[in-house]
């Protein structure tokens, strides 16, 4: 494929930023909003020559090499249609191994297909090493393999063999759950395999292995949803289980150089995760860094990888805690920080000598921008940004909140109000996020709380019981509680914007996407005099089927999953709001993909279909070539173009600020 336009465009961005030339429009544009960035994961070579760099292209997401010595385009790997460049590592220093995923549907919801291919880093040398279309596949210029019915998981790609990698094979024909994985070594040229051992979990649990290759861990949940890990030394074969006490939920995050230590993301006994330090000399535990109020988000090793130096928590601005190790590279971590003030700061690769990083930078406000940085010079230079187009200094900012919940629940959320403009009595639109378990809405820029920020309306967004972060006990109140105590924290938070004068009370409207579609309906349901307009997008309308939407719907897992978070049959008539619709005032957008397969189609069609019955006013987008949400730039810009007009004619249009 050419990558002609990336050269041009990347070489032009170069120049509009040096130059000072490079401005957005002081009013965020449709178009703008709803283009996707055009660089997501960025990764440099192990000798710093390279950069590896997947690029949203149409429907599919390629792969770019680039050499930093003149920022040449040196090789390139485009998927077929709705395929994509899943994640990528680099396995040598001029080799990459490839994942692959297919969407059908929005980047948020790629699925894996468990495929593996590798490409040189000067183009040639391309291969397709494993998975199930074999000579099949089509749309892609890779060499071909022997089909294969099963998924590779790559768990590392050992920096000390440069032709193999390490990687758990889950076979397709060996039950629902997909059985116990076949720990292998592949090699990244030839694609033969060669097995090692046999996890002690089935499934799709966490491995982290030593750097000499060695499966040392294995962490993820047994059939009746029971965190387990296991665990052995260097010189062991069998695997034992890793008993704690007053503490739960281990998984591995890395291992030290010299393979005596683990690094564990864990529970205390307040149910937060916490970052422990696990010996394996003695098979004890040491809490090296938590949080009173927040989960560890992540796990922050030196720049060659053999120590920990930090870990960050999921606070509003993701702030980073020093470990105090002595490691000189904390020190360089802190310079990095405070010269990027305002900004989340991401190591997101590094050369092996820890020399040359790559840092994305990002805030609520810019949508992200990558430099390299020098650790011996300790200079930065810009590299790309995820959104060229997009000028932070025009964007609204994402203000974080407290307040309590009806019961008393300690509730945090994000305030996004229209820039340059007073913030109050201002027309408001409340947007619950997806999930909802284990989901939750962070600080950091997104497009449409940006774009209705932009058109003068407030947005609020709280993360309700149920959401990540605030600890295993929150988490735990989420459950059953889809109808109940989740909506009851979203009214809060809407209450809680009337009070502080922000919104006024007699213009606000409710919007969702999967689960935050279903809440932000039940919510008009429940207090149908608040809102004034509901939208769901790709909603979850009806939970008495919910189940058999799944393509996981034989599995015990799912059947353990379901009956704990959502509830048995009666709690599912109860919370649905398809058997409540009589209580509902608020005219309400419908939006669907035809392809969707998280919450199928179904559930729009028996939607309208029921407001249809009550003469109930309400408005349909429906795109059959999208799923699990809008892909395709112009459907997305439809959309937001629809649901700002449905929002203006409901609550009036707010002028722009």
């Amino acid at each position: 494929m050419d990558f002609a336009f990336l050269r041009q465009g990347m070489a032009a961005t170069c120049l509009l930023v040096s130059t000072g030339i490079l401005a957005a429009p002081k009013t965020l544009e449709t178009a703008d909003s709803a283009r996707h960035a055009a660089y997501e994961r960025v990764k440099i070579s192990p000798n710093g020559e390279y950069l590896a760099v997947s690029v949203p292209i149409d429907e599919s997401t390629g792969l770019a090499v680039i050499r930093l010595e003149d920022m040449a385009v040196t090789a390139s790997v485009r998927l077929g249609h709705q395929e994509h460049v899943g994640n990528f590592w680099w396995t040598s220093p001029d080799r990459v191994l490839i994942s692959q995923s297919r969407s059908g549907g929005r980047r948020g919801n790629l699925r894996s297909t468990g495929e593996l291919s590798a490409i040189n880093a000067d183009g040639t040398g391309s291969r397709y090493l494993f998975g199930y279309r074999g000579e099949d596949q089509t749309g892609s210029h890779l060499r071909k393999a022997s089909k294969l019915r099963a998924s590779a998981t790559v768990i590392d790609p050992l920096a000390d063999e440069p032709n193999w990698a390490l990687i758990a094979v889950n076979f397709w024909d060996t039950g629902a759950d997909n059985g116990y994985a076949s720990i292998e070594r592949i090699n990244v040229k030839s694609g033969f395999r060669a097995k090692l051992t046999t996890s002690p979990l089935d499934g799709w649990p966490r491995y982290l292995a030593d750097h000499t290759g060695e499966l040392r861990y294995v962490s993820g949940e047994d059939q009746n949803l029971k965190h387990r890990m296991y665990y052995r030394t260097a010189d062991a074969e069998q695997w034992a289980e890793l008993q704690t006490e007053g503490i739960r939920d281990p998984y591995p995050l890395a291992m030290s150089r010299d393979g005596s230590r683990a690094y564990l993301g864990m529970r205390n006994e307040s149910g937060l995760q916490c970052l422990f330090e696990h010996r394996n000399e003695d098979n004890s535990f040491h809490q090296l860094s938590c949080d009173p109020r927040s989960d560890l988000r992540e796990l922050i090793m030196s720049f060659d990888g053999k120590r920990a130096i930090a870990a960050s928590f999921h606070k509003p601005s993701r702030p980073v805690a020093l470990l105090k190790s002595g490691h000189p590279d904390e020190a360089t971590l802190k310079a990095i920080i405070q010269g990027f003030a305002g900004h989340q700061v991401d190591v997101v690769s590094a050369t092996r000598d820890g020399r040359h990083l790559v840092l994305e930078v990002s805030s609520d406000q810019n949508p992200g921008d990558f430099y390299l940085f020098d650790t011996q010079k300790r200079s930065a230079a810009y590299l790309i940004s995820a959104r060229a187009w997009i000028d932070p200094q025009t964007q609204a900012k994402r203000q974080p909140f407290e307040l309590r919940g009806k019961d008393g629940v300690a509730l945090q959320g994000f305030l996004t109000l229209p820039p340059r403009k007073p913030a109050r009595q201002l027309p408001t639109v409340v947007m619950p996020h997806g999930g909802p378990i284990d989901i939750r809405d962070d600080w950091r820029w997104e497009p449409l709380p940006q774009f209705l920020a932009h058109h003068g309306y407030a947005v609020v967004q709280v993360n309700f019981r149920g959401s990540s972060g605030y600890g295993r006990p929150f988490r735990e109140l989420g459950f059953q509680a889809w109808g109940t105590g989740m909506i009851d924290d979203i009214t809060a938070a809407t209450r809680w914007a009337i009070q502080q004068g922000v919104t006024d009370p007699q213009r606000i409207c409710i919007a969702g996407a999967s689960y935050g579609g279903y809440a932000a309906l039940m919510s008009a349901i429940r207090e149908p005099d608040l809102y004034r307009c509901v939208s769901g997008f790709v909603g979850i309308y009806d939970l008495e089927g919910i189940g058999d939407d799944t393509n996981n719907r034989d599995s015990v897992r799912w059947s353990t999953l379901e009956r704990e978070q959502i509830g048995d049959a009666v709690t599912r008539r109860l919370q649905a709001p398809m058997r409540q619709l009589d209580k509902l005032k608020a005219p309400m957008l419908i939006v669907h993909g035809g392809l969707d397969r998280r919450a199928p189609i179904r559930h729009a069609k028996d939607l309208r279909e029921a407001l249809e019955k009550r003469d109930h006013p309400h408005q349909w987008l429906v795109k059959n070539t999208e799923g699990h949400g809008f892909y395709r730039t112009e459907n997305r810009v439809l959309y937001y173009n629809t649901l700002l007009d449905f929002i203006g004619r409901h609550i009036g249009k707010a002028p722009p600020p």
